[in-house]
């Protein structure tokens, strides 16, 4: 089973990697955002509510939400 991951490509996008699923293209900027929200809001669908209406992450909320999600459950800081 593979590992999480975080890999930047270095234009500004990264790809996260879970032993579920693959998400490419994701905004380093945002997966910050969604990374650090996650503090406060560690439920993926409580985090995706709050990306979407407070920090305007129409239309991808839960992807952020769930990539966040599993880097903060790997341990994994960005």
């Amino acid at each position: 089973m593979p590992r999480t991951a975080f890999t930047p490509t270095g234009d500004g996008q990264a790809t996260v990697v879970t032993p579920d699923r693959v998400f490419h293209g994701l905004n380093t900027d945002r997966l910050e955002t969604a990374w650090l929200v996650w503090l406060e809001h560690p439920n993926p669908v409580r985090l995706a509510g709050v990306l979407r209406y407070e920090h305007g992450y129409i239309g991808d909320s839960i992807r952020y939400a769930l990539a966040a999600d599993a880097l903060h459950r790997a341990g994994i800081t960005i």
